[in-house]
């Protein structure tokens, strides 16, 4: 992956295209510098759950303060903070101002979102092009355009994941030792515990079964000791086996339940739709979700982008099932894809808060087809719902930043506002 890049970049005699690859670094940091700042200050402040379930004020004090109580997340995400606040910290010193340390951290893992997307559709067979043109389409979607802007978890987590099936598809170009293995293993259980299943999958894919257990072993290994690591910098991290906090967050199956999952997981996840307010936090601000949301409620340009968008992820189910190569890097798409929607039918209040994670797993499904001869047409496609999902997005993701305001909220304090049926903008 890293490979192709540094070629890119430093290639002398390809220098416009060092220039393009540079023009597009500079003209994402805008854009996301852009999505940053249409949140309200308070948001960090006073936002706890406001942003569909989020973590916004945990995260931030996570990356400012390494005494935050909020570190004892660790327990799910075991070094995230290890990884996030040494570059703020340094942030910090340099530019004296604790938010825009914090933003300037949240725009660089953006950036390295999108080129690890652009890498993985590339390292799985994709043509430049291709990958150029489904990497937009993921950094159009609402999983992306909602959540690569705030300080939360999934966009490292995103990223641990697209590395763990990047290895199931390079392994056909070049063998890769154990330690390569090792470290990609560590990195999926570090960012979120239930992501060590693309490492597990990619892993038991692609090698012998006692080198694959000698690999889990490394990385279990790894993860013990930046975890300790991590205790001795941040007190107050607790430790990722025996964690029961989590059994709070478990749903009973239902039909009502499936239903509200898939839409969330196939739907959602690229084409925002409707914005609802169910209550408002401890502060008084209103919690956004989409949990009951229905398919293309957002209007015609919602329906016209799901139709699409389900449209190219149906030639990309068909190409991942008739392709006969890439066995390994089949099943564990296949098998993660399934493994996260599995875990989300029971697990989460709010699955918009998670759609990062299997947000890659969709687009590099969908972009499957180009390795097929309905290559053309997943393209057009493509290209087609691209302005359609930008323009349905920014102007849900404009919304949801307006309903998470303080004069949005001014207009909750009216009795006569504060019934249910008055929470629904």
């Amino acid at each position: 992956m890293m490979t192709r890049l540094h070629t890119l970049c430093f290639d002398r005699n390809h220098w416009h295209k060092s220039l393009l690859f540079t023009i597009l670094m500079v003209s994402i940091c805008v854009v996301f510098s852009f999505l940053y700042n249409l949140h309200d200050s308070g948001l960090i402040k006073y936002g706890d759950n406001v942003w569909f379930q989020g973590d916004i004020t945990r995260i931030y004090d996570n990356m400012t303060n390494r005494f935050s109580f909020g570190h004892y997340r660790a327990n799910v995400h075991p070094i995230y903070s290890l990884l996030t606040y040494p570059p703020t910290f340094v942030l910090k010193k340099i530019l004296a101002n604790d938010a825009f340390a914090v933003k300037t951290v949240t725009i660089a893992i953006a950036i390295f979102w999108l080129i690890s997307l652009y890498g993985l559709l590339r390292i799985m067979g994709c043509l430049k092009l291709d990958a150029s043109v489904f990497a937009l389409l993921g950094a159009s979607s609402s999983a992306a355009l909602f959540w690569l802007h705030v300080p939360e978890t999934y966009a490292l987590s995103s990223i641990s994941i697209m590395f763990a099936v990047g290895l199931s598809a390079y392994t056909y170009q070049k063998k890769l030792p154990d330690w390569i293995y090792a470290t990609v293993n560590a990195f999926s259980i570090g960012m979120t515990i239930t992501n060590w299943m693309a490492g597990i999958l990619s892993t038991l894919t692609t090698l012998p079964l006692k080198r694959a257990i000698r690999v889990f072993s490394y990385a279990v290994i790894i993860i013990v000791v930046l975890w300790g690591v991590q205790k001795f910098i941040f007190p107050t991290s607790a430790f990722f086996i025996g964690n029961s906090e989590e059994g709070t967050f478990i749903f009973a199956p239902s039909f009502e339940r499936l239903i509200s999952v898939l839409i969330t997981f196939f739907s959602h996840t690229i084409v925002a739709p409707e914005l609802q307010i169910n209550e408002v936090n401890k502060f008084g601000w209103p919690l956004l979700s989409v949990q009951s949301s229905n398919i293309g409620s957002s209007g015609l340009l919602g329906w016209i982008a799901t139709g699409l968008w389900l449209i190219i992820l149906s030639l990309g189910v068909w190409a991942l099932y008739t392709i006969q190569s890439f066995k390994a890097f089949k099943i564990t798409v296949a098998l993660t894809l399934l493994g996260q929607f599995t875990l989300h039918f029971i697990y989460g209040e709010e699955t918009f808060l998670y759609t990062l994670n299997f947000l890659p797993l969709l687009i590099v499904l969908a972009a499957t087809a180009t390795l097929t001869r309905y290559r053309k047409i997943a393209i057009l496609l493509s290209l087609t719902l691209m302005p359609i999902l930008l323009v349905n997005n920014i102007t849900q993701l404009k919304h949801a930043g307006d309903i998470a305001s303080p004069a949005y909220i001014n207009k909750l304090k009216s009795p006569e506002l504060m019934s249910p049926d008055s929470l629904t903008p």
